[in-house]
């Protein structure tokens, strides 16, 4: 039991942060496996009478088992099953892959985002599923919402543009409405926030 606690404690240290999303969840499991440690140790030196048994020890393991009952009652979804998300859906995993891969050719070989009015319900029927399964496959396959997805490939387009020689005088603007931005304001904090750099330093790095 010892040796199984010690190598959960490794397990849970080493976990990435997407796989252990919530840190409350991380935090309880691991003053849990903590303690289900120490009482294995405290356990081992009263079996091997290297300290003496008595009464606060048992009052001791009393407490602990209050305060994580306590503590669950306080959290109580750290014990709640939580549903499949589109476990009703009728898009499988399969189709949400083929949809994407759709959606993928359609944003390489037509470029549907250099559309500023693009909407969900239009990228729907050029796919001929429901707006609901567009979002489902973009979410399952790529971990986005369609509104990311598309903001994605409109600054990648706007990387592209911004290293172009033709388009070394034009202002960040054009370049802008050029990638399917329908405002300057939206791209530049589109921009920043999925390059953690603006525009104009993006194209100043890259102009060395």
């Amino acid at each position: 039991m010892a040796v199984y606690t010690v190598i959960s404690l490794i397990w849970l240290y080493k976990q990435p942060k997407d796989v252990v999303q919530n840190e409350s969840i991380k935090k309880w499991l691991f003053y849990f496996i903590s303690v289900t440690l120490f009482m294995l140790v405290i356990y081992f030196l009263i079996s091997n009478t290297i300290i003496p048994y008595y009464l606060g020890t048992a009052f001791l393991f009393s407490v602990v088992i209050i305060f994580f009952g306590i503590w669950a009652l306080k959290n109580p979804f750290l014990f709640k099953i939580n549903r499949e998300k589109y476990s009703n859906s009728s898009l499988n995993y399969a189709k949400s892959v083929y949809s994407v891969n759709q959606l993928d050719v359609l944003m390489e070989d037509e470029k549907l985002f250099l559309d500023p009015e693009l909407t969900l319900a239009k990228t729907s029927a050029r796919l001929g599923i429901s707006t609901k399964q567009v979002s489902q496959a973009i979410n399952q396959v790529h971990k986005k919402n369609y509104s990311q997805y598309i903001a994605t490939h409109r600054v990648e387009e706007a990387k592209r543009l911004l290293l172009l020689e033709e388009y070394a005088n034009y202002k960040i603007s054009a370049i802008a409405y050029d990638s399917g931005f329908n405002s300057i304001s939206s791209f530049n904090a589109t921009f920043k926030k999925l390059t953690q750099i603006t525009a104009i330093e993006y194209r100043q790095s890259h102009s060395l």
